[in-house]
């Protein structure tokens, strides 16, 4: 049962989190939008025409005119007339995806539940995914025709890595000890059988009062190795006796019901921050809020070299208060370039054959594939390989130290036991998730010494999507971390923050440099193509307005030029520039203000107070959305 529940809800979340994304993709793939981008370009370019102007123009004929198609597509009607015939024509391979819903299925609306015929198909997908499966095995089904990176649309698990397995008193009784579960008391005495319940990590917590704390009822997720204990309280475990039911979720950006809790850390002196169910944008406080975190905001730009790149709002020339954190960091402090080398000299020396090549072999089968003799081919090839890849990742046991050193032989003598080995993968995927959690508590502790006990964490809204040649990064997960840790994190918008020199106040920001490819494979690549290896800095940018000259020092030589600004420190300026305007004014400048926030203002300047304020429009990657500025 906890497997099949733990099935629905991987395709459900799969489902709600890629439908919309993946149904603009097959939309630009079937327009041409990247073919149609990249002749245009070559033919402005060879007219001599700038880059800004360039720029303007694809965005006019092209880009524009997809995402209005797009926007329309989403209501699921390729009749619609705001779609050519052209258009309608190249999009014709979607119609089996909508034919997929019954005749009177209507979708939900993000903002109101009740109101069906102004919905979307994106909307409704997150809020009742299970009824999109269907029309998701469609679309995939066109994305295969394509030769398009597909996605999983029943995800399987694939590691070979024992995975968490839920045990809780009932199988825990007739699977494992062989017990009656209807015995009184069954609980105490089942479980005190197999573990030590006088370990504090059983006992209750998180309060004094026992009808408030957390209790051990008898639940645990455990591979072997780690053990991950559920805790409930009295009143979470009277109410979840009965049957569960399940319901439509609820749309993303509804608030949260629950009430507002203050709350403070066992065992820390950090003050404590009310419960949010959103976190909410600097734009959306009022000015007194706002001006109640005076001297303490951090502003961080998130990137994925560098993780962090800010500065404090106290920050000034003669003493800079800046903050960074660079994904070497992050690498050397949790310890992963030393736990992939013991893997791989795990593989290296295995007596079970050559891992890697075993590897190699099976990855010439997809098991993403909705052709039934592809996915033959797949469950053929695991099944040759499952012997030794199995065999490999579950029963790989630990090299102890104490084997190799002298002083560590020594040691052995007087040990009451000798050193205990465990497998190989799961401790070590034990002591990645210990590095990270101490590797975020290390960051907060550095962040409140550098910058005080009170600080604020403004961070940008950039959320970094899946890229090759690119350790994933993470979105929420860093906001989810500070708030965790007891800070107060509000969100910036990034609309043009790195495009606009913040000395000039101009968007005349630009990339310019050029430098080695720092990849070795794509440099050599391309010396052997006969193209330049050399690729525009990213990081790097200058002001092309000459009001805004100044001496640059250049080879260790000072001479007249642009100014130049790193490009996570020209977000971070603009970013105080928003926030100390939203403090003074109550309004974000002009220069950074999206459609929507200028058509709020001017209905706000006509009628004296704002009779139809709109929401923001819903977050999405940068290459998903058309009005979405580059950062």
């Amino acid at each position: 049962m906890y497997e099949a529940n733990q099935m629905v809800t991987a395709y459900e979340n799969n489902i709600a989190l890629h439908f919309g994304n993946y149904l603009r993709a097959v939309a630009n793939k079937l327009l041409r939008v990247k073919e149609r981008k990249a002749q245009l370009r070559a033919q402005l370019a060879a007219q001599n025409r700038h880059r800004t102007d360039i720029n303007s123009t694809i965005q006019t004929l092209i880009t524009q005119p997809t995402a209005n198609v797009k926007r329309v597509l989403l209501h699921g009607n390729l009749d619609d007339p705001l779609i050519d015939n052209a258009n309608r024509a190249l999009l014709e391979l979607l119609r089996a995806v909508f034919d997929s819903y019954p005749d009177d299925f209507h979708f939900h609306n993000s903002t109101e539940k009740a109101n069906y015929k102004d919905g979307d198909i994106e909307a409704d997908s997150q809020i009742r995914p299970r009824y999109h499966l269907h029309a998701f095995y469609e679309l995939v089904q066109i994305m295969q025709k394509h030769n398009m990176h597909l996605p999983c649309v029943f995800p399987l698990r694939t590691s070979w890595i024992p995975a968490h397995t839920h045990i809780d008193t009932k199988v825990l009784c007739s699977q494992i000890l062989g017990m009656s579960d209807k015995e009184p008391d069954l609980v105490k005495r089942a479980w005190d059988l197999v573990v030590n319940l006088n370990h504090p990590g059983f006992k209750m917590s998180g309060s004094k009062d026992e009808n408030l704390a957390r209790h051990f009822f008898g639940s645990v997720d455990t591979d072997g190795v780690s053990i991950s204990i559920t805790k409930k309280t009295r009143a979470e475990k009277s109410r979840n006796k009965g049957r569960q039911v399940v319901k439509d979720r609820e749309p993303r950006d509804k608030p949260n019901n629950r009430k507002a809790k203050s709350k403070r850390k066992h065992g820390t002196s950090e003050p404590a921050v009310p419960f949010r169910a959103d976190i909410p944008y600097i734009h959306d406080l009022t000015q007194q809020e706002l001006l109640d975190t005076k001297g303490k905001v951090l502003l961080l730009d998130p990137g994925r070299r560098d993780v962090f790149h800010g500065i404090h709002e106290n920050s000034t020339p003669e003493n800079p208060m800046c903050y960074r954190l660079t994904q070497q960091q992050l690498i050397s402090q949790r310890r992963t370039r030393r736990f992939q080398k013991i893997l791989l000299k795990a593989k290296r020396s295995s007596t079970l054959g050559n891992v890697q090549s075993t590897e190699d072999f099976l990855a010439t089968a997809s098991n993403r594939t909705l052709d039934p003799t592809e996915f033959d081919m797949y469950i053929v090839k695991r099944s040759m390989v499952w012997d030794i890849l199995s065999e490999f990742y579950s029963a790989t046991q630990t090299v102890h130290v104490q084997s190799a050193h002298q002083i560590h032989k020594l040691r052995r003598e007087y040990l009451a036991r000798p050193p205990r080995n465990y497998p190989l993968h799961r401790k070590l995927r034990l002591s990645a998730y210990i590095n990270r959690k101490r590797t975020d508590a290390y960051i907060a502790r550095d962040i409140r010494k550098r910058f005080g006990k009170d600080t604020i964490i403004a961070l940008g809204n950039w959320s970094a999507p899946m890229s090759c040649y690119h350790v994933p990064q993470r979105g929420k997960g860093w906001r989810k971390m500070f708030r965790k840790h007891n800070f107060q994190v509000l969100l910036i918008d990034e609309f043009r923050t790195s495009s606009i020199c913040p000395a000039c106040e101009s968007h005349s920001l630009e990339t310019f440099h050029r430098v080695p490819n720092p990849r070795p494979y794509r440099y050599y690549q391309a010396i052997n193509q006969g193209k330049d290896p050399n690729i525009i800095c990213h990081g790097l940018q200058r002001c092309t307005n000459v009001t805004c000259m100044g001496f640059v020092k250049k080879n260790g030589i000072w001479s007249w030029g642009y100014k130049l600004w790193n490009r996570d420190m020209a977000a971070a300026c603009n970013f105080l520039r928003i926030l100390n305007s939203l403090r003074n004014h109550g309004s974000v400048p002009p220069e950074f203000q999206r459609s929507w926030m200028q058509q709020q203002a001017v209905a706000t300047n006509v009628h004296g107070t704002d009779t139809n304020p709109q929401p923001p429009p819903t977050r999405r990657r940068l290459n998903q959305s058309a009005t979405q500025h580059p950062r």
